[in-house]
């Protein structure tokens, strides 16, 4: 099996003010600027929902109002915040699946973002886009210039073998459902489990070829964690309301685990675990 993926490094500008410490998070808010660009970009009926609309191969249907997804962690694509310098944030978009070969839709896209509103808690800033690079490094845009590169996908594959340990760190909160309700404490089955099932919906859905991977039966000999609960939460304009996006982060180390856990690990620290991903959540390193 083999999944495409494209990444792409963001660097915006936004003059937030005093009211936002350095700390706050922007997944939410260039998530939401991202969804409705999108749709008044490549959106030709935009008098009708998705649901009601005949146009299957439209690019902001595909995206973010694909059907059959049951479930917010499949979307393909994720949006993560990784830092904040003075008025600069940092962001990282990753899109996944067969969507990752829409390089230049997406820089165009991406483009039509500057100078609209971004929203943080009520207040509306423009955005500017200062640069955007690939994950090598390769400047795709820079402000000021005409020229747009075009994102390559690179190709990410399940390979299965056996470690003596895998030492993992969750720099996003892990939200994850547990026998009906949130995971309070780690548990490594339920997050293979979410892996799994991912690269199986990404395969099927948003790629050309079946996964391949054998039955769901990974082991491992033992598991220790060191995880907290941290809090995290997003205003939902469309809706109206503050949403909780807390999750467990922290450390974890796995024992003897065996080729199939190694494997999906491996994959997971790539496409990410949990619910919410769009929102960045579930990103964790491999030490």
């Amino acid at each position: 099996m083999a999944i495409a993926i494209a990444y792409l490094k963001l660097a915006i500008s936004v003059d937030v003010g005093p009211g936002v410490t350095p700390g706050y998070s922007f997944h939410s808010s260039f998530r939401g600027l991202f969804g409705r660009t999108l749709r008044q970009t490549f959106c030709i009926q935009n008098r009708l929902d998705c649901a009601d609309c005949p146009i299957r191969g439209c690019l902001y249907r595909r995206i973010f109002e694909a059907e059959g997804q049951g479930h917010e962690n499949y979307r393909p694509y994720i949006i993560r915040h990784t830092g904040t310098r003075e008025s600069r944030v940092e962001m990282e978009l990753v899109i996944l699946g067969e969507l990752a070969s829409y390089g230049s839709s997406i820089m165009h896209l991406l483009t039509r973002m500057e100078g609209r509103e971004f929203r943080l808690r009520g207040q509306r800033h423009p955005l500017k886009l200062l640069a955007v690079t690939d994950s090598g490094g390769a400047t795709l845009y820079r402000q000021g210039s005409q020229a747009l590169g075009e994102p390559q996908p690179l190709s990410i594959s399940y390979i299965p073998r056996k470690r003596k340990e895998m030492r993992l760190r969750f720099v996003t909160p892990l939200r994850l459902k547990h026998q009906g309700g949130l995971m309070g404490s780690f548990l490594l089955q339920p997050v293979l489990r979410s892996i799994y099932q991912r690269v199986n919906y990404l395969c099927s859905h948003m790629g050309r070829e079946g996964s391949g991977l054998p039955p769901f039966a990974p082991a491992f000999e033992g598991c220790e964690s060191q995880m907290r609960w941290q809090e995290m939460y997003r205003k939902s304009w469309r809706q109206g309301q503050e949403m909780s996006l807390g999750g467990l982060i922290g450390d974890v180390r796995v024992i003897g685990p065996s080729a199939q856990t190694a494997g999906l690990l491996k994959l997971g620290e790539l496409i990410q675990a949990g619910k919410q991903t769009t929102f960045g959540l579930g990103k964790y390193e491999i030490l």
